[in-house]
């Protein structure tokens, strides 16, 4: 976890490592993390999910040997639409020499949109089911 490791404390205070060798800040992935979590946290910054799934089901017995059973299904019952996760690709293009100026372009940029959703709409089903 970050501030803990006491060779990123001799680094950030001092400017180099324990064993001598300089700081380079633009190389510590250890300074962008959130504790022991990954370089990228693809659900950090993610809209929230929630879901309801709900069923109905009633038995009827016709006789000794013989029931019925009827079943309802809701999947997504109230019909809450849970986005996906944004995209995350840098809109920094290479000039047609492959060098790059550092101009964010605008054309196909999709930085930060949210193009799609995770979950179905509502669906339901019924089951009707006959026991002899």
């Amino acid at each position: 976890m970050f501030g803990i490791d006491p060779n990123i404390i001799s680094a950030l205070s001092t400017g180099a490592f324990l064993d001598g060798t300089p700081a380079d800040y633009g190389k510590i992935d250890e300074l962008w993390r959130f504790g022991t979590a990954g370089l990228r946290l693809g659900s950090a910054r993610s809209p929230g999910f929630w879901n309801i799934d709900m069923s109905l089901a009633k038995g009827f017995k016709i006789s000794e040997t013989k029931h019925l059973q009827f079943r309802w299904e809701v999947y997504n019952a109230f019909n809450h639409q849970n986005l996906g996760l944004a995209n995350i690709s840098w809109c920094l293009l290479p000039n047609p020499n492959g060098s790059f100026d550092g101009i964010v372009r605008q054309f196909g940029c999709q930085f930060g949109r949210i193009t799609d959703v995770q979950t179905d709409p509502r669906n339901m089903q019924f089951a009707l089911r006959f026991i002899f």
